[in-house]
């Protein structure tokens, strides 16, 4: 606001705001098309995360389909200990992997 009316003019901040704003929208239009995420900063950070979480998984050899075996195991314990009426909750387990 400053540039537009004290330092310069309309008629040179016009073009400035332009540019700006078609690189912003070029930029959140390739991010997206990459990322299939919104181009926020909450869309940014979760590709973000998820690169950082797959990097460290291949260096310290985290097996993920075992992962998910084992989450799936107690899962279907979990089931079947609400099944007799015991009330156990495992943070691993999501409402519908339980039911």
């Amino acid at each position: 606001m400053r540039l537009t009316f004290w330092e310069l003019s309309w008629d040179v901040m016009e073009p400035i705001c332009f540019y700006v704003t078609s690189f912003y929208f070029m930029g959140g239009y390739a991010f997206f098309l990459r990322t299939k995420k919104e181009p926020s900063f909450e869309g940014f950070y979760q590709s973000r995360f998820s690169a950082r979480q797959k990097h460290l998984m291949k260096a310290e050899n985290f097996d993920v389909e075992r992962y998910n075996e084992l989450k799936k195991a107690l899962c279907s314990q979990t089931s079947a200990a609400q099944e007799n009426a015991v009330s156990i909750s495992y943070p691993v387990c999501s409402d519908a992997q339980r039911m």
